[in-house]
């Protein structure tokens, strides 16, 4: 039809009359067409304005949609059921695109920051792992993941518990295999070491120890610990072997497979493998400091507050003390297969570490049921504790430790 109007156009500029029949034959078209083209038809629009059946509710589409958290399926739920004639979910996302409904949030500004070497370590847990042994044995374990930030070289340290002497000997580990210790770590708040927002005492001893600082990242801003968390992913290389190793033993060596893979692989930031600047980062980490501070720290006592019911919790398991000691915060430590209970530095309760979830001492128990049984006969209450303590033991089944 170019053409067409061009002829019309041509004739009409010589001020010649136009031929229908002739133009019809040229073009192809009717006569009709030709005369209809002449006397001012310019053709169908190429896109028609149709109004929606969602205009007269755009007020309210654009209102709903913008509320912090909401979501375009919930608003369109929540629509359908108020109006009826709505019409489908796929359509009412294009009329919200289409008119520019749901305001876009202004992303914040994140530069990046690189620390020189022997500077800053970042660490943080991997944590409530699950895998199966090829012998169906499930095994529940955390990661504490930490990585130099300049070389990213990083270490992956198995824990089958996050308590804060966990976090300290994931620490010491990873120090004794970078072979020094950096001039701060960075972290986020995680309770294990923070005490209302507040580094534990322990943990800052710990570090005056070693000779580093520990800093912790504001709340809700993982990207300032972003070279730990995107390390994290190296992690998710263990689901193959789910099923496929022998032990806890096994386990650990394919954790050091995948640490040692993820070191060899190029970094997308430094375009070279972790392993190869580690070796001029690790001129710059602080000495060990001496066998002793290790020995102190690998020792040292576990602060823990006893329950109403007279327990302490170890590695996911609970141990009595003497009822006096309720509310009261005593120190914990495991030597030769045994846990010790001490208070302010004297020694008040033993137990053997073992699976059991619940592990009352007799003594313990007694003590409890008498003072809450004031005046029961003695027989009977002697039994009603060895029927009790005989329920208790299978409570909660076991678990490794």
């Amino acid at each position: 039809m170019k053409e067409l109007r061009k002829d019309l156009w041509i004739l009409k500029m010589t001020g010649l009359k136009p031929n229908y029949s002739a133009l019809s034959r040229k073009h192809s078209v009717s006569r009709n067409t030709v005369r209809k083209y002449d006397s001012g038809y310019q053709g169908k629009a190429k896109t028609r304005k149709k109004a929606s059946r969602l205009d007269r509710y755009r007020d309210e589409i654009s209102e709903k949609i913008n509320v912090d958290g909401v979501f375009i399926s919930s608003v369109y739920q929540y629509l359908r059921k108020k109006h009826e004639e709505i019409g489908s979910e796929s359509n009412f996302r294009k009329y919200v695109e289409k008119h520019g409904l749901k305001k876009q949030k202004e992303a914040d500004a994140h530069p990046r920051f690189e620390t020189p070497y022997g500077y800053q370590m970042q660490f943080d847990w991997k944590e409530d792992m699950k895998m199966t042994s090829r012998h169906g044995e499930l095994f529940e374990f955390n990661v504490l993941t930490s990585v130099l930030s300049c070389s990213r070289m990083h270490v992956f340290e198995y824990s089958r518990t996050m308590t804060r002497q966990d976090v300290k000997a994931c620490l010491m580990e990873t120090f004794r295999r970078l072979g020094g210790v950096p001039e701060e770590a960075l972290t986020d708040n995680m309770s294990s070491i923070a005490t209302n927002g507040r580094l534990s005492e322990d943990m800052r001893q710990f570090a005056k120890d070693f000779g580093f600082r520990i800093r912790r990242c504001r709340p809700r801003s993982p990207f300032t610990k972003g070279k730990v968390e995107s390390k994290n992913r190296f992690l998710n290389w263990l689901k193959p072997y789910d099923g496929e190793f022998e032990d806890e033993q096994d386990l650990i060596r394919v954790i050091r497979e995948i640490e040692e893979e993820a070191n060899r692989k190029p970094n997308g930031t430094t375009m070279a493998p972790p392993s190869l600047l580690y070796e001029k980062e690790k001129e710059h980490l602080q000495e060990l400091p001496n066998e002793r501070v290790f020995d102190w720290h690998r020792d040292q006592r576990t602060p823990a507050k006893v329950t109403c019911e007279s327990l302490v919790t170890f590695k996911g398991c609970r141990y009595s003390v003497p009822m006096e000691y309720i509310s009261k915060t005593v120190q914990l430590k495991a030597e030769g297969g045994m846990l010790s209970i001490y208070y302010t530095g004297k020694l008040i309760q033993t137990h053997p570490i073992c699976g059991k979830r619940m592990n009352y001492d007799r003594g313990d128990y007694e003590g409890i049921m008498r003072s809450s049984m004031w005046g029961m006969d003695d027989s009977v209450l002697k039994r009603m504790v060895s029927e009790n303590l005989t329920l208790l033991d299978g409570i909660g089944g076991e678990r490794d430790v």
